[in-house]
Protein backbone atom coordinates (compact mmCIF):
# COMPACT_ATOMS: atom_id res chain seq x y z
CA UNK A 1 0.00 0.00 0.00
CA UNK A 2 1.34 3.76 -0.87
CA UNK A 3 0.42 6.19 1.21
CA UNK A 4 0.42 10.31 0.28
CA UNK A 5 0.35 12.85 3.04
CA UNK A 6 0.71 16.37 1.48
CA UNK A 7 0.14 19.73 3.22
CA UNK A 8 -1.13 21.22 0.22
CA UNK A 9 -1.70 24.87 2.54
CA UNK A 10 -4.88 25.41 0.18
CA UNK A 11 -6.21 22.76 -2.60
CA UNK A 12 -7.26 25.42 -5.07
CA UNK A 13 -3.90 26.65 -5.22
CA UNK A 14 -2.24 23.29 -5.42
CA UNK A 15 -4.38 22.56 -8.16
CA UNK A 16 -3.59 25.39 -10.60
CA UNK A 17 -0.02 23.96 -9.39
CA UNK A 18 -0.57 20.65 -10.73
CA UNK A 19 -1.90 19.32 -8.16
CA UNK A 20 -4.19 16.48 -9.94
CA UNK A 21 -1.11 15.51 -12.34
CA UNK A 22 0.67 14.59 -9.33
CA UNK A 23 -1.88 12.79 -7.74
CA UNK A 24 -2.38 10.55 -10.98
CA UNK A 25 1.43 10.07 -11.48
CA UNK A 26 2.12 8.98 -7.46
CA UNK A 27 -0.85 6.28 -8.13
CA UNK A 28 -1.26 5.80 -3.97
CA UNK A 29 -3.69 4.12 -2.21
CA UNK A 30 -4.26 6.24 -0.13
CA UNK A 31 -3.79 10.84 0.07
CA UNK A 32 -4.14 12.22 3.42
CA UNK A 33 -4.38 16.44 2.98
CA UNK A 34 -3.46 18.85 5.34
CA UNK A 35 -4.41 22.28 4.96
CA UNK A 36 -6.85 22.38 2.62
CA UNK A 37 -8.56 25.31 3.31
CA UNK A 38 -11.69 25.18 1.30
CA UNK A 39 -15.37 23.64 2.29
CA UNK A 40 -16.70 20.86 -0.76
CA UNK A 41 -18.50 23.31 -2.75
CA UNK A 42 -16.04 25.75 -2.87
CA UNK A 43 -14.08 23.16 -4.85
CA UNK A 44 -13.56 22.40 -8.81
CA UNK A 45 -15.62 19.62 -10.15
CA UNK A 46 -12.43 17.76 -11.31
CA UNK A 47 -11.50 18.02 -7.27
CA UNK A 48 -14.95 17.00 -6.30
CA UNK A 49 -15.14 14.09 -8.61
CA UNK A 50 -11.22 12.52 -8.85
CA UNK A 51 -11.64 9.23 -10.96
CA UNK A 52 -10.85 6.20 -8.76
CA UNK A 53 -11.27 7.80 -5.44
CA UNK A 54 -13.25 8.49 -2.50
CA UNK A 55 -13.32 11.59 -0.54
CA UNK A 56 -13.88 11.90 3.37
CA UNK A 57 -13.32 15.20 4.87
CA UNK A 58 -13.00 16.71 8.40
CA UNK A 59 -12.24 20.10 9.88
CA UNK A 60 -8.55 21.54 7.70
CA UNK A 61 -8.00 17.63 6.60
CA UNK A 62 -8.93 15.25 3.68
CA UNK A 63 -8.30 11.81 3.23
CA UNK A 64 -8.43 10.03 -0.53
CA UNK A 65 -8.44 6.61 -1.09
CA UNK A 66 -8.75 4.19 -3.84
CA UNK A 67 -10.49 1.42 -1.61
CA UNK A 68 -13.66 1.95 -0.01
CA UNK A 69 -13.42 1.99 3.41
CA UNK A 70 -15.75 0.08 5.77
CA UNK A 71 -14.93 2.38 8.82
CA UNK A 72 -13.61 5.88 9.33
CA UNK A 73 -12.04 6.53 12.98
CA UNK A 74 -10.47 9.81 13.61
CA UNK A 75 -8.40 10.02 16.99
CA UNK A 76 -4.93 10.86 18.19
Amino acid sequence: MKLLSWNVNGIRAAEKNGFLDVLKSEDADLVCLQEIKAFPAQLSASLRCTPGFRSTSRNECSMESVRQRSTVRAAF
